[in-house]
């Protein structure tokens, strides 16, 4: 089992801002969203596949970005997170 906590706007969709789901890659585990919101994976996704720029994704503690992207293997256990990036000037 996969613990993913989402932010607000994202828990707001999904109607709770922890899930539990499984899924055997962080590609999966995304796919696995649309079960709470179609519209939940394209929104955390691009149609590349890749994190979309404005979201950050960890497995426990690594960003995926430094892993193997939305292809990184999740073998249980784990807590995904979802982030939206911050900036400012």
């Amino acid at each position: 089992m996969i613990h993913v906590h989402l932010p607000q706007a994202l828990a707001e969709l999904a109607g709770s801002s922890e899930v539990v789901i499984e899924a055997s890659s962080v590609l999966e585990a995304v796919r696995a969203l649309k079960k709470f919101h179609p519209a939940l994976p394209d929104r955390i996704l691009s149609e590349r596949l890749e994190p979309r720029p404005h979201v950050l994704i960890f497995v426990n503690e690594a960003e995926v970005r430094l892993l193997d992207g939305a292809k990184t293997v999740l073998l249980g256990g784990e807590t995904l997170r979802i982030v939206p990036a911050v900036s400012g000037g």
